[in-house]
């Protein structure tokens, strides 16, 4: 994984955790079900719009048939996910906290992932696994709230998990980056000292051979000579 994939996600990150910090007063439950209902049906209608502006002259899809079916299997449910939110938000406004949960369990589970597998061969200190660690501390903290009665502290506690997210992204990120840098330097250092011993071995062996052919011609001479 390449460390300007790691700070963009980490600029996300933070900017959705800044903007809940701010808003935490204000944002509820219910809006947070009104929102996300709104964006599904809409994500699904500007779907279903991409797919029938896909076909050619021909009517012709060019995304193929499984392509085709699948997208509007998804569209579907984002169609059907969205007004179910708006239908009954009572519902959904009650598993808001586990909702938001689950978005900092995946964060947590996502560090742990980025750490321990996703920046090989690059390793990284110790001390960052720290951050996903605190981030699963704020998975149970969100888990443990009521929606509507502790709306703001759900929206307050997500956005410090957010920025948290996004600020161990962007360091190690950062961290990534460098050693990419550092290790392409390597590789160029070595293999410029190769084709420089290369180019070294070559040169003394073709001096070898011009010695060996001019003692072989003046042997010549000196034999037609005589």
């Amino acid at each position: 994984m390449k460390g300007h994939k790691l700070i963009f996600t980490a600029l996300l990150a933070l900017a959705a955790g800044v903007a809940l910090i701010l808003t935490y007063r204000t944002v509820s439950s219910e809006g947070v079900v009104i929102t996300g209902g709104v964006m599904f049906v809409l994500a699904g209608f500007i779907n279903v719009i991409a797919f029938l502006s896909s076909r050619d002259d021909r009517g012709k899809s060019h995304l193929g048939a499984f392509g085709l079916a699948f997208g509007w299997l998804t569209s579907g449910a984002a169609v059907v996910l969205g007004l179910s939110m708006l239908i009954f938000q009572s519902t959904f406004v009650g598993l808001v906290p586990f909702i938001f949960g689950v978005l900092v369990v995946f964060g947590a589970l996502f560090q742990f992932f980025v750490l321990s597998v996703g920046i090989r061969p690059v390793t990284l200190p110790a001390w960052l696994y720290a951050f996903p660690l605190a981030l699963a501390g704020m998975s149970v903290y969100v888990f443990m709230q009521q929606s509507q009665i502790d709306d703001s502290t759900i929206m307050l506690a997500t956005g410090i998990a957010f920025t948290i997210f996004g600020a161990a992204m962007f360091i190690e990120g950062a961290m990534v980056g460098a050693a990419n840098r550092r290790q392409r330097r390597e590789q160029v250092a070595v293999d410029s000292s190769t084709v420089t011993d290369v180019t070294a071995k070559t040169g003394e062996v073709t001096d070898e051979s011009v010695t060996a052919d001019n003692v072989a011609d003046d042997s010549t001479d000196d034999a037609i000579t005589k």
